[in-house]
């Protein structure tokens, strides 16, 4: 790996911890002192940070979005779903497919306006529909953990945000298949492969969240 990427690294790490402890001594989440260190060490500040390295740390940010998301399936008990999971389930519903039929209609209508053309206007507002659902737990999770938050309310939130994330890639899944289907007209393969890839990847997390503790 390019030593330069590492440098890079360690000189946004040291002042993202910088920045948060400034921002909590001012009462503020230390993710917002994370997010103004980075706007500052990006391109339209100082530009220490350019859109190369950005991607060359493309796999550090994969990795931590990885443990995040452990994490958050870690907070999460099967009692608590079987107790709560009908306030759960309509919350997610209401909150993610709200905003993919709303995002995606308006989206579509806006493309079809400009191009007059409906197959691409029905792609953009699938695309743009699935990408609006998802809910970036990063952030959410960052606050609650800095707060040591606890109670039924937390409990849900970190519910609805691990659920979310599941209902957008099921939308992604099914919006990416219909636009398959656009391409190559074949309706049932391409549907069912990309549900089965979002199943495989849906319980294959939550297998491993249940049983590698046991080991």
């Amino acid at each position: 790996m390019d030593n330069n990427v590492l440098v890079i690294l360690g000189i946004a790490v040291c002042c993202g911890m910088i920045g948060a402890l400034i921002f909590q001594k001012l009462r503020f989440p230390q993710v917002v002192g994370n997010i103004i260190i980075g706007l500052l060490l990006g391109e339209s500040v100082f530009g220490l940070i350019s859109q190369a390295d950005i991607a060359n740390l493309k796999t550090f940010n994969m990795f931590a979005l990885g443990i995040i998301g452990f994490l958050v399936g870690g907070e999460l008990k099967i009692e608590t779903f079987k107790k709560y999971a009908k306030q759960f389930i309509s919350i997610l519903f209401f909150e993610g497919m709200f905003c993919f039929f709303m995002v995606g209609i308006a989206t579509g209508l806006l493309v079809f306006a400009v191009c007059r053309q409906v197959i691409p206007s029905v792609a953009v507002g699938l695309v743009f529909g699935a990408i609006s659902s998802a809910t970036d737990p990063a952030s959410t999770i960052d606050v609650i953990w800095e707060y040591r938050a606890k109670g039924i309310m937390t409990t849900a939130i970190i519910a609805v945000v691990a659920l979310d994330d599941a209902l957008a890639m099921t939308l992604w899944g099914i919006s990416t298949g219909i636009l398959q289907i656009f391409g190559s007209g074949n309706v049932s393969d391409s549907i069912l492969h990309e549900l089965l890839m979002v199943v495989v990847h849906i319980f294959g997390n939550c297998l491993s969240a249940e049983f590698l503790p046991v080991f």
